[in-house]
């Protein structure tokens, strides 16, 4: 036992100066230290000039870390060797003799080498808890980064175009290949696990399930929807937004229904773990949203059925766009697989700047090849030689979106070239999402309009019910089903916008509270009016203009002519409307500017006297015109004399009032003239005209036959009134100069008539009289002749 004992002891021995040879003779890192190191790097950034250095410091954390676990780990593998080599010591007992020397000697060398044992185990234990830790803080360090660089529209990095942006981003994909790998094995052993014998029958049905309702159900539903469509729906515009919705709604159920019985095949007995399980489920979201870029695309383009094609497009345009929202809809779920999987993996800021260069030239492509196509068509294709029914209507709005189209994808590209990568993504998503927004409330604006057209309107199915069972007047339908619409688009118009804004939070500020830089950079303008303020006032302006003509268009072209109201009511009405609109525009673009009324106190009391003075008369006709618009002692469309002027009132405006004269020119009056000088209003109590003609007769004539001839030609004239109250009438107005004076009245529908209906009555009466051989009287002229002295002799 003595040769043992000795080899025990040297055994012993020579654990302990190799372990401290590997600690003082190596010098290798202490856990303290690393521990210090890891404590003194920050778990936040402020900006990402830095972040590379803390990630490379994180990573020597890590090398040092793993550079200790498997110093320990052979440490730890002798020891347990040479405990294997120890003979086992009987435990002392009461019973048994005490233990001998060499026993004790064993068990003591025994005893050293657990506790050493125990000391590597722990020392091993904190080196991996180290790197999970900093494998943890580099995660949220590169997340925070990325977050930053996409919040940071101005941020700058450097150009695509050099030799060292591709070098770092070769680089940082070489340090974050492992990880996306290790992802990706993840989740591909999820489909090899599938695959087993107790999941892949579920995995088979789902896959089964999935095609049936993506062929089969998509189809039996597309043909439901155009023979419910062709049945239900009379002809019309109606049946095409009906169709066009459906084939959206369609395509985006069925998409979902695919990917969902795909998804519970896969996860049907829970194989799925909770991160994999999120990171799909936001693919299949991703894929859903694609879904509905394809189903515009059918419902706007139609391709095998012209008849059903919701916007006006031609044929042409249509086959050579028609491949794009596929593409499109690749491309989007292309670009947020990177985006999910990036936050999920955890890449670097280097990979993410060299992917979203990618993404972005990638997508500026595609927008040169779809803009391209449109102005191609739009050039070679002549307007005139175009159909009828495809024929765009011939707006600016079209030319104006096309060129704003043209400088978003231009300056995408060349803001990514130069280095503002954030800029550019940001810039070609937006536009992106503004048009699958837009064409989305398209189609709802549509259907809206033509919903109630075709079921609450006089003509509609529920419509006519109602005037046949309830004796509701068409009129009131019409009102109906015109203001149900208009309540409803501005429902739509309200979600749009609130869609429209998600990408910039709460409000367009929001845009600019992302980044700093920019309101650094106008840091003068900080003390009055931010950017942020600036550019809402502007659009609460814009938008004012927007929705006053829209407000307008809406009253005159769809309100208005289902009711009975006057035109110059209509006027007055949308006039005023006018008013109200660009108050509350200016009362909302003040707020915003951070403008109150009581700021605006001090110009109020100078205008007062400027008021008193020079604005005295503008302010009388101002008021004087909101008087006219409201007492309406004259409307547009009156017949008014002014002095020695008379026409027709052509516009009300805020300070004068346009007249139209008979030789077709323009009289500005002053809206003042109306309200305190006297003005004859031929037309405001009753809209009838009043013919008078005078007929000087010989005494010889017998006056109840020229009344006859007279009362005849105004019965056969059409457009002399009989009604009751109106019937014509002729009297004997007296004897002057030795003639019968013969007046005979008529009236008709309108004064404006009166020159021309008395002129053909005069034609007709003098020849009737000619015929009768009733001549006029000469009217008897006396000249008075003063007596001179010359006369007189």
């Amino acid at each position: 036992m003595l040769p043992r004992l000795i080899l025990s002891i040297l055994i012993v021995f020579l654990s302990f100066s190799t372990s401290v040879y590997a600690e003082n003779g190596q010098k290798a890192p202490a856990l303290e230290e690393i521990q210090a190191s890891l404590a003194e790097l920050p778990k936040s950034i402020e900006n990402n000039d830095n972040i590379q250095k803390i990630l490379d410091k994180l990573k020597a954390i890590q090398a040092s870390a793993q550079q200790i676990i498997n110093a320990k780990t052979q440490e730890l593998a002798d020891i347990d060797t040479k405990l294997s080599n120890l003979a086992d010591t009987p435990k002392p007992d009461e019973s048994q003799s005490p233990l001998t020397p060499e026993a004790k000697d064993i068990e003591a060398q025994r005893s050293a080498l657990q506790t050493e044992r125990e000391r590597l185990d722990a020392n091993i234990k904190l080196a991996k808890l180290l790197i999970s830790e900093a494998d943890q803080r580099s995660f949220k360090l590169m997340a925070g980064s990325r977050a930053k660089f996409q919040a940071e529209l101005f941020e700058r990095v450097r150009s695509p175009l050099t030799l060292s942006f591709w070098e770092r981003f070769s680089r940082s994909w070489s340090s974050d290949f492992p990880r996306v790998q290790q992802f990706t094995d993840s989740v591909l052993a999820i489909f090899v696990k599938a695959l087993e014998p107790e999941n892949k029958k579920f995995f088979y049905a789902g896959i089964f399930l999935s095609l049936m309702t993506a062929f089969v159900l998509n189809r039996l539903l597309q043909n439901l929807i155009r023979l419910i469509a062709m049945e239900r729906i009379p002809t019309g515009r109606a049946r095409r937004s009906l169709v066009a919705f459906g084939i959206i709604l369609n395509n985006v159920i069925i998409t979902g229904l695919s990917t969902y019985f795909l998804y519970a095949g896969l996860n049907w007995n829970g194989i799925v773990s909770p991160d994999i399980h999120e990171y799909l489920v936001s693919l299949i979201y991703t894929i859903i949203f694609a879904s509905l870029v394809t189903g515009l695309g059918n419902a706007l383009f139609s391709v095998r059925h012209q008849s059903w094609r919701l916007p006006p497009l031609s044929d042409t345009l249509v086959h050579a766009l028609k491949p794009y929202p596929w593409l499109i809809a690749t491309l989007i779920v292309i670009h947020q697989a990177i985006i999910i999987s990036s936050s999920k993996v955890g890449i670097s800021l280097g990979t993410e700047v060299g992917l979203r260069v990618i993404s972005n030239l990638t997508m500026a492509v595609l927008g040169f090849l779809v803009l391209g196509k449109i102005s191609r068509y739009y050039r070679i294709t002549p307007q005139a030689n175009q159909n009828e029914q495809n024929k765009v209507p011939g707006t600016v709005w079209p030319y104006v979106l096309r060129t704003l189209c043209w400088m978003i994808v231009i300056g995408t590209l060349v803001f990514t070239l130069v280095g503002f990568v954030a800029l550019g993504s940001f810039l070609i998503t937006q536009l992106l999402w503004n048009v699958i927004i837009l064409s989305t409330f398209y189609i709802l604006f549509k259907l809206s309009e033509d919903l109630f057209q075709a079921s609450i309107a006089a003509q509609g199915l529920i419509g006519k019910h109602l005037i046949e069972q309830y004796d509701i007047t068409p009129n009131f339908l019409n009102q109906l089903s015109t203001i149900l619409s208009a309540l409803t688009k501005l429902l739509l118009f309200y979600a749009l916008v609130i869609v429209l804004l998600v990408p910039f939070g709460n409000s367009l500020a929001g845009l600019f509270n992302r980044d700093g830089k920019l309101d650094n950079f106008l840091h003068t303008w900080q003390n009055f009016i931010t950017p942020g303020m600036l550019l809402s006032a502007i659009m609460i302006v814009l938008g004012g203009i927007i929705v006053g003509r829209l407000l307008k268009n809406w009253l005159v072209s769809k309100y208005f002519p289902n009711t009975n109201i006057d035109t110059g009511v209509r006027l007055s009405i949308v006039t005023v409307l006018g008013y109200i609109v660009a108050i509350i525009t200016v009362s909302l673009m003040l707020s915003t500017l951070g403008i109150s009324l009581e700021k605006l106190t001090w110009i109020a009391s100078a205008l007062s006297v400027g008021i008193g003075f020079g604005l005295q008369a503008i302010v009388q006709n101002f008021i004087s015109g909101l008087i006219m618009l409201v007492e309406r002692p004259v409307k547009v469309g009156d017949w008014v004399v002014i002095g020695t002027q008379e026409g027709d009132i052509r516009r009300i405006n805020v300070r004068a009032t346009e007249i139209q004269l008979g030789d077709r020119s323009t009289l500005i009056v002053p809206n003042s003239e109306f309200i305190t000088k006297s003005v004859r209003n031929m037309t405001l109590s009753k809209s009838e005209g009043r013919v008078q003609i005078r007929l000087p007769l010989p005494l010889s004539v017998n006056p109840a036959q020229v009344r006859d001839i007279i009362l005849a030609i105004f019965e056969n004239n059409e457009d002399v009134l009989d009604d009751q109250g109106l019937e014509p009438y002729i009297r004997l107005d007296g004897i002057e100069g030795g003639s019968l004076i013969m007046v005979a009245t008529c009236f008709v529908i309108s004064p404006r008539l009166a020159g021309r209906i008395k002129s053909e009555l005069l034609f007709e009466i003098i020849n009737k009289l000619h015929q009768e051989s009733i001549l006029l009287s000469m009217p008897l002229q006396i000249e008075q002749i003063n007596p001179t002295r010359e006369n007189v002799n």
